[in-house]
């Protein structure tokens, strides 16, 4: 029991912690991959 206790709550602080950072990275990424011509470049 304590060691599922404590995989759940280890899957919890990395959700936490990665939650954040993925949602604020993902419109930075999405936004830079728009505004970067060097990226469109070699796509078309």
């Amino acid at each position: 029991m304590l060691l599922i206790n404590r995989e759940k709550i280890l899957l919890l602080v990395f959700v936490f912690l990665f939650f954040p950072l993925v949602s604020a990275e993902l419109p930075d990424l999405i936004n830079g991959n728009q505004n970067l011509p060097e990226l469109k470049d070699p796509n078309t």
